[in-house]
């Protein structure tokens, strides 16, 4: 007879499997056996980042942003995640924000950002493990799941 988990899982699974690409989790280390049972794979992270000179120069234009205060000893802002209700122009936001004596920006999530420039490198230590149930067959090398979706 199926445990409890089992039976949960299971349930989850067949509810959402057609409607979404992927079902991902977050596991720590008393339950890295579990999630393999059920189909999910282990994938690791990745760190994102840019060199503000790489960045779109734009021309001044009139903007309700403020330019970040950094002080002098840290030059790279940790970008958590950017919320809107539109589509917007990472550049745009950037050119607004980011103030001269910032040199890299960190991403904190996958950018939406067409920019060959942005350096992308492997999360070696984390607390959270990620596991993901692939529902399509291609995968993006590089991704970060938003902090703010970690439970």
């Amino acid at each position: 007879m199926p445990t409890a988990t089992a039976k949960l899982m299971n349930k989850i699974i067949e509810r959402y499997d057609k409607d979404y690409d992927f079902i991902y989790l977050f596991s720590n280390d008393t339950v890295l056996d579990l999630y393999p049972k059920f189909g999910f794979e282990k994938v690791k992270e990745s760190w994102f980042s840019l060199k503000t000179s790489d960045l779109k120069k734009q021309t001044d234009k009139k903007s309700a942003l403020r330019k970040l205060e950094i002080n002098k000893e840290d030059s790279k802002p940790h970008i958590f995640d950017i919320i809107s209700k539109k589509r917007v122009e990472i550049d745009t936001i950037f050119n607004h924000i980011i103030s001269a004596n910032i040199e890299v920006i960190n991403f904190y999530f996958t950018p939406d950002y067409n920019n060959k420039n942005i350096h992308t490198e492997f999360v070696t230590a984390s607390n959270d493990i990620l596991f993901v149930l692939p529902l399509l067959k291609e995968k993006a090398r590089h991704f970060l799941f938003p902090l703010t979706s970690h439970s």
